[in-house]
């Protein structure tokens, strides 16, 4: 399934854009829905009605784990751009609740606003793309700087409550003689895992324009290439540092690591029993150091002290830091 959506603008603005009459039958503004069995014939499933009545840049994806169609509805919240969460169990009957997925807070400037959001699973948690409008008016009311559009990092322990942690654009802009300067336009798919990387493809342009003029400024698709696990690490410079996590019943036959040790860095890690205190031969002195920039390091004890064996106790981990950067940590069940 997908959606195509129409803006709610004139009507002449329509048939200039898309044609007389508009393709696929699409006359009330709104989201439609369509079906395909092969990926290349596709035909409408609602009547020529739309399956939700929001506005452009609203974005929706498939949770795998609810098994239902969710997305960032486009609405108004306190007069400014805004998504709200919507759900559907058949993409025909939809809800828009009163939570947001996205918007511009206090914590903003007082000219943001959230022009779009999308989401995916990614490993046991969600991760996303927030894109923020920003203008920055002069005294007058004028704009003096123009439109800038860029997107910033979400995140979700469950895909329904989403929050933005760092409040800044996860690409910089580009120069200003650059078809990517000024504006970045975030697509409904998740990152292509290829070789170690995430392959995160986008949409650049150096700017808008308003639509009754009918112009497009250059624009192009883009091709953006991350570590795997690369969207935040916690960063240890000369001085050892250390995180523990949170207790968790132990399980699988393996503990690995995304780590990144620069020279002469590494990485070590201690599991804590219930009192937080070192389980014998799983110690600090016992952790064999990672070192190097492996996206995926099995960790080990000396004296074979093996992982399998803790399985079913509740542990914690004490992983210290020199020089490195960790990405995420997990546990596989292949020996």
């Amino acid at each position: 399934m997908t959606f195509i959506g129409r803006w709610p603008y004139k009507e002449e603005l329509v048939r200039k854009q898309w044609g007389d009459p508009p393709p696929f039958g699409i006359k009330r503004h709104g989201h439609y829905a369509f079906g395909s069995k092969d990926g290349i014939h596709w035909h409408e499933l609602n009547h020529n009605e739309p399956v939700l009545r929001v506005s452009d840049r609203s974005m929706f994806w498939f949770d795998p784990q609810r098994k239902i169609y969710v997305g960032a509805a486009k609405r108004s919240h306190d007069g400014k751009r805004a998504q709200a969460y919507a759900w559907s169990r058949d993409m025909l009957q939809w809800s828009v609740t009163p939570d947001w997925v996205h918007v511009a807070d206090d914590r903003d400037h007082p000219g943001d606003e959230a022009e779009a959001a999308y989401g995916f699973p990614y490993g046991s948690q969600w991760v996303g793309f927030a894109e923020l409008r920003r203008e920055r008016k002069n005294q007058t009311g004028v704009v003096d700087r123009g439109t800038i559009i860029n997107w910033e990092l979400l995140s979700s322990r469950d895909g329904r409550d989403w929050s933005r942690p760092f409040r800044q654009p996860f690409f910089a802009d580009g120069p200003e003689d650059t078809w990517r300067h000024k504006v970045f336009k975030i697509f409904t798919n998740p990152p292509v895992v290829r070789d170690g990387r995430l392959m995160i493809y986008y949409g650049g342009k150096l700017g808008t324009v308003p639509v009754e003029t009918g112009d497009q400024p250059f624009q192009a698709l883009c091709l953006a290439t991350l570590r795997s696990d690369g969207f935040v690490s916690l960063t240890a410079g000369d001085k050892v540092g250390q995180v523990t996590t949170k207790p968790f019943v132990a399980s699988g036959r393996r503990l690995m690591l995304n780590v990144d040790a620069r020279e002469n860095g590494e990485a070590r890690v201690e599991v804590l029993d219930e009192s937080g205190d070192p389980i014998r031969g799983f110690d600090l002195n016992s952790s064999v150091p990672l070192r190097g920039h492996d996206v995926e390091q099995a960790v080990a004890w000396k004296n074979e002290a093996d992982w399998a064996l803790l399985a079913g106790s509740k542990v914690a981990l004490r992983i210290h830091l020199r020089q490195a950067d960790l990405y995420a940590f997990w546990i596989e069940n292949s020996p």
